[in-house]
């Protein structure tokens, strides 16, 4: 955009744009135009099969770092707390602390959740 403002400028300036000719040895150009090579590929693909083996790897994907967790015994809720301690002051600016070292607040005591479905 700010590229085709400057040639509109000059254009202004210069009253009219023109060629200039072609100075040296020019040749054709020899590659295939690159939009219509992955055009013509992707006509050729089996969209569908492409479809069907990714369903299927997303289906059967494992990570390699997987940890076989064993069978839970008794089922357990609790609560998890987000509250957080602060370890230094927070100065503004000016220097003057707006929060002091070991003030602590939860996050989640900060979040609208009027306007949020349920979860379950």
């Amino acid at each position: 955009m700010f590229l085709t403002g400057i040639l509109l400028a000059a254009s202004n300036v210069c009253g009219e744009i023109m060629d200039l000719g072609t100075v040296g040895r020019v040749y054709p150009i020899a590659e295939k135009d690159c939009l219509n090579e992955i055009r013509e590929k992707a006509k050729k693909l089996d969209w569908e099969k492409i479809r069907d083996e990714s369903i299927e790897m997303a289906k059967n994907y494992k990570p390699e770092n997987l940890v076989k967790l064993p069978k839970a015994t008794q089922d357990k809720t609790f609560l998890v707390d987000m509250s957080y301690t602060l370890g230094n002051d927070i100065p503004d600016k000016d220097g003057k602390i707006i929060y002091h070292k070991g003030y602590r607040f939860n996050p989640l005591e900060y979040i609208d959740y009027s306007n949020r479905p349920a979860a379950f």
